[in-house]
């Protein structure tokens, strides 16, 4: 059979990993015995088990904020300061910042 003729993608993939297995490893002289070592661990390692869709509905605590009433001068809404402190990534310093919110009365 040629290559025309094996339009099927999956054929094609086939024969793609036939060749490479077959194929002398053009790397390090004992990586060709490292590929086989790892296809073995791969083969004696239990399946794992699916992974959850990604857009999967994840159903946990809302978040709650907890704020100081800055200003209640509107009608129906007053103005609340929510601060936050967290730890920086990298210098791992307390970092406080505020960020002002409208809520509703």
């Amino acid at each position: 059979m040629t290559r025309a003729q094996r339009a099927v993608p999956e054929e094609r993939h086939a024969d793609r990993i036939t060749e490479r297995r077959d194929k002398p490893c053009a790397g390090a002289p004992g990586a060709l015995a490292e590929r086989a070592k790892a296809a073995e661990r791969r083969a004696a390692a239990p399946a794992a088990e699916p992974l959850p869709p990604v857009h999967a509905i994840v159903e946990g605590a809302r978040r709650v904020r907890q704020g100081i009433a800055v200003s209640d001068k509107a009608q129906k809404t007053i103005t609340v300061r929510i601060d936050v402190a967290r730890r920086h990534r990298r210098y791992e310093k307390i970092v406080r910042s505020s960020r002002n919110r409208a809520r509703s009365r």
